[in-house]
């Protein structure tokens, strides 16, 4: 198997089970939207940063863009294990919308910081993180005034 097949294949793994988690955290919290097509749309709306940088990579990244692919997947996929610490946070006496909340917080927490760690320690340009955190905060404004209305 190439670097690249495995780089491929990798992901896949990561990005498709990522999308999995991703999916049952927002099942679990669906009582925090007013609709079906909300859920959907905040699902479609966090994929859709991350397609768009796997849009952009397979474009831009040149030789190395499978690498690249790879490591924001892995990202992407702690980032959606992150969202598991919804139960734990339970166990502190934090329910309702502070749990929710608080492991969404803390996702976006770990992928910021795995991003940037995953950019730097591959030599990747410093663009790539800027560009992410500005797709990160278009992102949460979506989910803030679309999905859940709240500005």
């Amino acid at each position: 198997m190439t670097a690249q097949t495995k780089n491929i294949a990798l992901s896949a793994i990561y990005f498709g089970l990522s999308t999995v988690i991703t999916g049952w955290f927002i099942f679990i919290g669906k009582d925090f939207y007013s609709s079906f097509n909300n859920m959907a749309l905040s699902g479609a709306i966090a994929g859709g940063k991350w397609g768009l940088q796997i849009f952009m990579a397979l474009i831009f990244v040149g030789f190395r863009k499978w690498e690249f692919v790879k490591e924001i997947g892995f990202v992407c996929l702690i980032g959606s294990l992150l969202l598991l610490t919804y139960y734990p946070i339970g166990f502190f006496g934090i329910t309702n919308g502070w749990q929710f909340i608080y492991a969404l917080a803390i996702a976006v927490l770990g992928m910021i910081i795995l991003y940037y760690r995953a950019i730097i320690n591959n030599g990747f340009p410093i663009k790539w993180f800027i560009r992410w955190v500005c797709c990160l905060a278009i992102a949460i404004i979506l989910q803030l005034t679309v999905v859940f209305h709240i500005i």
